[in-house]
């Protein structure tokens, strides 16, 4: 996965698969941490802070999303898509789960890199 600063908004032909917001009814793993979660089909991720937030985080996942969601705490986001693989006269759907947790340092996890 690729996180990028979300710096602009870029008019593009991608829709919204899912919009997830931890409602801290459990807490947070940590004061200002990211409770928005907004997935695009085209593999972005928004991950904010609140509605709105100047300093989002843009994740390319790398796969198709089809499903986001938060677990009961707020402390693991978890992503649901496909990549397609194999040649292009054989090629197959291969399903898998992304898990972004709050409480680890996602520079360590992602490539930072501004959105364009």
């Amino acid at each position: 996965m690729k996180r990028r600063k979300a710096t602009s908004i870029t008019p593009i032909a991608a829709q919204i698969v899912g919009i997830e917001w931890y409602d801290g009814l459990l807490g947070y793993a940590e004061p200002n941490c990211p409770v928005l979660a907004i997935c695009l089909d085209n593999g972005r991720m928004q991950l904010m802070r609140s509605e709105s937030d100047d300093n989002a985080v843009c994740i390319d996942t790398g796969i198709k999303p089809v499903k986001c969601k938060w677990n009961c705490n707020g402390t693991i986001l978890a992503v649901a898509g496909f990549q397609l693989g194999g040649s292009s006269q054989d090629a197959r759907e291969l399903w898998m789960v992304q898990v972004m947790m709050q409480d680890a340092d996602l520079d360590a996890q992602c490539q930072t890199k501004p959105c364009s």
